[in-house]
């Protein structure tokens, strides 16, 4: 079954560091991945997609003031949260130079268990907003695309429509003048298609009307346009 609750990186040297931090934080509902190094982090950041990132200060390879310079470089995690954690004893100018790295938070060891979930979910209840920002962007995105291909394209056969045609004659006989080269437009009509419909019904002679244009698509060249003008009638601009 595939996990698609939001995801969390811990980042720590020691495992029983990592396990203290993982199983309050797998209350809230998340996948929690762990690493032990800052090489290890980094790529996990390439390989998921992460809602948070908490990172100890003090891990071996590349520690965690660079290891989040480097997460925030990739273009797909630069706006991931990174809360640091330390044993070492508040220092303000640690602080300030967590912050000045791109962190949106900083706590000292040991974890208030109770304050880190109050944080996480902050920044959880952040990430699935901007989901639903993202889910809503992208349904806008594919009705524009259909409203678009809705205005260009006949809605029974997928040809081209006659709106299209007005615009696309006008541009390739530019092209031919400029270029002095030839344009060719057939005009076709379905011969006794009333008949079809008045004996097999509408919905057959749709049928009809859907297999010619396929037809008329095969055997296009790439650069040759194919039009439904209206009803049982078909342009060819070559």
């Amino acid at each position: 079954m595939i996990n698609n609750h939001p995801k969390i990186l811990i980042v720590d040297a020691h495992p029983e560091n990592l396990q203290i931090l993982k199983k309050p934080l797998e209350s809230l509902s998340v996948e929690v991945i762990c690493a032990t190094s800052g090489a290890k982090a980094l790529a996990l950041t390439r390989q998921y997609k992460f809602a948070l990132c908490i990172i100890d200060v003090m891990i071996p390879e590349i520690n965690g003031f660079a290891n989040a310079q480097l997460i925030l470089q990739n273009e797909e995690a630069k706006l991931v949260p990174i809360i640091f954690i330390t044993a070492m004893d508040y220092d303000e100018n640690q602080v300030f130079k967590g912050y000045d790295v791109g962190a949106v938070d900083y706590l000292c060891k040991p974890i208030n268990v109770h304050i880190l979930l109050h944080k996480v979910s902050f920044f959880l209840r952040l990430y699935n907003e901007n989901l639903k920002l993202l889910e809503a962007k992208e349904a806008l995105n594919k009705q524009k695309q259909i409203l678009e291909k809705l205005a260009s394209h006949d809605d029974l056969t997928g040809l081209l429509n006659r709106r299209s045609l007005n615009i696309t004659l006008g541009q390739e006989f530019s092209r031919c003048q400029r270029y002095h080269t030839d344009l060719s437009l057939l005009m076709m009509d379905l011969d006794h298609f009333k008949a079809i419909n008045d004996t097999y019904g509408h919905s057959f002679g749709d049928f009809v009307l859907n297999s010619f244009a396929g037809r008329l698509t095969d055997t296009l060249r790439e650069a040759d346009f194919a039009f439904r003008f209206g009803g049982e009638e078909f342009i060819l601009l070559l």
